[in-house]
């Protein structure tokens, strides 16, 4: 079980030999994650090292994931004004992962990512214990009951996007990380800029140079990934 504190290691058992297994969404990342709603596979048109082919998205047990080809993901609430986020690192050969929590996530999120890094890892997932049937009870007389008043829906709250979904530890690696998504190719996502970041950025800031801001360039990213529906 995921503790807390800033950096911890999740050791998970259960693998009887030490073949690394495939993650549970396949290599492409097109099967949904076991239990998860609203799941979307993506394709990366500039895949490299520190961004992966393919990715995948979607709700499980009410929490916001993404999970990474290179075994990273990482979950959030569903309610943009909760500030809090679990950051995810698995390593298959040795059959670990460790998590980096933000802010406060409740213990039900910790129990979600342990099932996201059990199917990064290709682990069977945790089952909990069957329940002993309980007897039914003894039906009641039953009454008129007054009307049930009309309830309003609500509409739901919009899905996280762009930089919602970006766990990165500085501005520029957040920048980086956006541009991928946008189908730039501004290099390794190293928090460090330079030519080919600068080039990446002119598809949203014509002649992208130092001068350059960079958190006006972050909101420009992010306007359009999700105006665009792409995460």
């Amino acid at each position: 079980m995921i503790t807390k504190g800033l950096s911890c290691a999740i050791a998970l058992m259960g693998l009887a030999s030490s073949a690394t297994a495939a993650p549970c969404v396949g290599a492409t990342f097109d099967a949904p994650l076991p239990g998860a709603l609203d799941v979307k596979t993506f394709i990366s048109d500039v895949p490299s090292a520190q961004y992966p082919a393919f990715w995948q998205q979607g709700t499980l047990n009410g929490f916001r994931y993404v999970i990474y080809a290179n075994l990273e993901g990482s979950l959030r609430s569903t309610n943009p004004h909760e500030d809090w986020g679990l950051a995810l690192r698995c390593d298959a050969a040795a059959q670990t992962c460790e998590t980096t929590p933000q802010g406060t996530p409740p213990e039900a999120a910790r129990t979600a990512t342990d099932t996201v890094a059990r199917c990064l890892l290709g682990q069977e997932p945790v089952q909990e214990p069957a329940e002993e049937p309980t007897p039914a009870p003894a039906p009641e007389p039953v009454t008129a009951a007054a009307p049930a008043p009309q309830i309003e829906d609500t509409p739901p709250a919009p899905a996280p996007c762009g930089r919602a979904l970006v766990t990165e530890d500085n501005d520029i690696a957040t920048l980086q990380r956006l541009l991928t998504m946008a189908g730039q190719n501004p290099g390794p996502v190293d928090g460090f800029l330079g030519q080919q970041t600068f080039t990446a950025m002119q598809a949203f800031v014509p002649n992208a140079g130092w001068s350059t801001s960079v958190p006006d360039t972050i909101a420009l990213v992010d306007a359009f990934l999700c105006q665009a529906g792409g995460n």
